[in-house]
């Protein structure tokens, strides 16, 4: 099981702020410098997924047996679950 934030949700958890993360990445980073939350601001540190970003790596690794699910907050789907089964 990996959980992640979903992208796509309007608030980032991380940084609390509304829809900004929703800009390019460079632009997103760019407004946590400008606030002060420089740890943020680095794609090693926060790199947000989308169910699409997750199909995209699961593909690239090979992994065939998954399932995505979510979790809501607010009627949104604020989180992404991933279910990875085993391969025998």
């Amino acid at each position: 099981l990996i959980t992640t934030p979903n992208r796509w949700y309007p608030i980032e958890f991380h940084s609390l702020l509304p829809v900004f993360h929703w800009l390019p990445k460079k632009y997103f980073y760019a407004v946590l410098k400008c606030l002060g939350k420089k740890e943020l601001a680095d794609e090693n540190r926060l790199n947000l997924c989308s169910s699409k970003s997750i199909r995209k790596m699961l593909k690239e690794l090979g992994i065939r047996k998954y399932k995505i699910m979510y979790s809501y907050f607010l009627g949104l789907p604020s989180n992404i679950l991933l279910f990875i089964e085993k391969e025998i």
